[in-house]
């Protein structure tokens, strides 16, 4: 095939990092243009590869995103949510030195989201965390990375190994870095 690919081996390692063998749904959501808004749920891991199948089926003609958290049943609402592992912080500029310095020694990987300069930073916390002290602790590493609000416990965010689709383009979203894990 010529042109860009979807890589579904570098979302399938993301999704297994995000939610490792815990079971719940995952709300697979995509966005492409002059269509509405959709979302999917999938039985996490009986249906991974379902998941994975159907979400690089469309990273070609649409966004793909991906629940942060799973969810205890076909919703995704702060209150469907169930603990995780990551924490994470939507960030829409390059990190500078003073932010990298202080999340140097967190065990952590960067996504880039697509748009030049935008990035997800994800924390591997080691264990499952509660919804409720996962999101205080996502509000946290936004403060320190200077990032957006997103993160709270129904949040979507792009999947590596799908493309992000804004100005008409495809540009990859990559997971392009992972330290201490």
């Amino acid at each position: 095939m010529n042109g860009p690919q979807p890589d579904r081996a570098s979302a399938a390692e993301f999704l297994d990092f995000l939610h490792a063998d815990h079971e719940g749904w995952v709300c697979l959501a995509t966005e492409a243009h002059g269509e509405p808004w959709r979302e999917d749920f999938y039985r996490w891991p009986d249906e991974r590869e379902t998941l994975l199948d159907d979400a690089m089926g469309r990273a070609l003609r649409a966004d793909v995103y991906v629940s942060m958290l799973l969810h205890s049943g076909r919703m995704r609402r702060k209150d469907s949510a169930l603990p995780g592992r990551a924490a994470w912080a939507d960030v829409d500029h390059d990190l500078t030195a003073e932010h990298e310095a202080k999340v140097a020694r967190l065990p952590h990987r960067v996504v880039h989201s697509g748009t030049p300069g935008h990035l997800h930073f994800y924390v591997d916390l080691g264990e499952r965390i509660d919804p409720a002290r996962l999101v205080a602790m996502n509000e946290h590493l936004a403060r320190v990375l200077d990032g957006d609000h997103c993160h709270d416990a129904a949040r979507v965010l792009r999947l590596p190994g799908t493309f992000n689709h804004k100005g008409g383009e495809l540009r990859p979203v990559e997971s392009v870095a992972h330290v201490g894990q």
